[in-house]
């Protein structure tokens, strides 16, 4: 069995500042959903942004959008948005 390729993950400057001020375990969800795309930027739960498939956008783990663009043999976070819940339109309700 071959060893599975890991993309090489670079951030702009604008997704590490936004990685830089999450703390605890959502920042750790957060590294681990990318290191996911890593091992597959094409994910089935990824989407295209572009007609090329290489711009994509992955909910990398609970209230975390990450968009991203896949180069040669690099994924390149361009930016990461967070979401709250309560930030919602129409809030879920309370279970």
């Amino acid at each position: 069995m071959q060893p599975q390729h890991i993309y090489r993950v670079q951030w702009t400057e604008e997704a590490a500042r936004i990685r830089d001020s999450i703390e605890g375990d959502r920042k750790r969800y957060l590294l681990e959903g990318v290191e996911l795309l890593a091992a597959d930027p094409f994910h089935e739960q990824s989407r295209a942004m572009n007609a090329s498939g290489t711009l994509r956008k992955a909910i990398v783990t609970d209230g975390i959008l990450a968009e991203y663009d896949v180069v040669a043999e690099v994924a390149v976070i361009i930016f990461i948005e967070l979401f709250d819940s309560m930030s919602a339109l129409r809030p879920a309700d309370p279970a």
